[in-house]
């Protein structure tokens, strides 16, 4: 089997956030699927992670309030030794991940990005990654977003491949597995 995952469960089980996601995870390992993301995933983790940098910065050490952190995190400042952690942070996930495959999307899989995104209300990172998963014939796309899995599952069924890749949360793998 062949699964795709996304960013939120990579950081779930990085963070330990979802035992799902972890259980997901661990039973992949086990069992030797397929597993693979997007190159482009690397870059979200690097935005989620520089948010909860300065998030502890800001919202923890400094006692702003969340109103504020949300208007002023675009315009972040981070220190060397933040930068440094954040490194550490991304080096780490191949090894804590090392049967994690990193996919990149060929110009096909940019048009059907494109294409994802001028007929659904998929996010543009979201149809990165569904483009990603359809383009590397996943069976499986994994996430916790269930926008993401209503809408994903909706431009999937006309597609040429509707019968063979689905939309869901770690919960629902084994229901799908061939």
């Amino acid at each position: 089997m062949k699964i795709y995952l996304d960013t939120n469960i990579i950081r779930d089980y990085l963070e330990n956030r979802n035992p799902k996601s972890v259980e997901l995870v661990e039973l992949a390992r086990q069992k030797g699927w397929e597993c693979l993301t997007s190159a482009f995933t690397m870059m979200e983790l690097a935005d989620l992670e520089q948010d909860s940098i300065f998030f502890q910065k800001t919202v923890i050490r400094k006692k702003w309030d969340v109103d504020r952190f949300l208007r002023e995190r675009r315009q972040k400042t981070l220190s060397d030794n933040d930068y440094k952690d954040l490194e550490e942070y991304l080096e780490n996930i191949p090894i804590r991940l090392p049967f994690l495959t990193f996919f990149n999307l060929s110009e096909d899989g940019w048009r059907i990005s494109q294409y994802i995104a001028s007929h659904s209300v998929l996010s543009a990172v979201d149809t990165i990654h569904l483009a990603t998963a359809y383009t590397a014939e996943c069976n499986i796309v994994v996430t916790t977003d269930t926008g993401f899995i209503k809408h994903g599952n909706s431009i999937l069924s006309v597609s040429e491949r509707a019968d063979k890749i689905i939309v869901c949360l770690p919960e629902k793998v084994q229901e799908h597995e061939s």
